[in-house]
C-alpha cells in the first residue's frame, strides 16, 4: 500500500511541474501576444509585398499593348506572387484573348500572359 501511494504522489508531483510548465508557456505566449497587438501594423508586416489585382491587371493590358511602358521583370515577379491565383491569371488570359489550355500550370501561364 505505502508503494502504491508514493507512486502516486510522484505522478501527482510530475503532473504538477507539467502542469506550471504549460502555465509559464501560457503566459510568456499571452505576454507576446499583447506586445504584438501594441505594435503599429506596419511594424507587424512580413515584408511580403502584396499586390493590388486591379492595378496588376491594369499593367498587363497596358504591358500587352506597350511593352516597353511597364518593366516586363517587375511585372512578372507581381504576377507569381502567391496571392496572384491560376484561376485570375486564367481570367485575365481569356478576357486578353489568349487562348491557354485549363490545365496549365501558372509559370508556363505567366509566360504566356507576356508572350506577344
Amino acid at each position: 500500500m505505502e508503494g502504491a501511494i508514493a507512486l502516486l504522489e510522484n505522478k501527482l508531483d510530475l503532473l504538477e511541474r507539467r502542469l506550471n510548465h504549460l502555465t509559464d508557456a501560457i503566459s510568456n505566449l499571452t505576454h507576446s501576444v499583447e506586445s504584438l497587438k501594441q505594435r503599429p501594423a506596419a511594424s507587424r508586416s512580413t515584408g511580403r509585398k502584396t499586390v493590388d489585382l486591379s492595378d496588376l491587371a491594369a499593367r498587363l493590358k497596358q504591358f500587352r499593348q506597350d511593352p516597353s511602358s511597364v518593366p516586363a521583370a517587375q511585372l512578372k515577379a507581381d504576377l507569381n506572387q502567391k496571392q496572384v491565383t491560376k484561376d485570375c491569371l486564367l481570367a485575365w488570359a481569356e478576357e486578353l484573348g489568349i487562348t491557354v489550355p485549363k490545365k496549365i500550370n501558372k509559370p508556363p501561364l505567366i509566360e504566356r500572359l507576356l508572350a506577344l
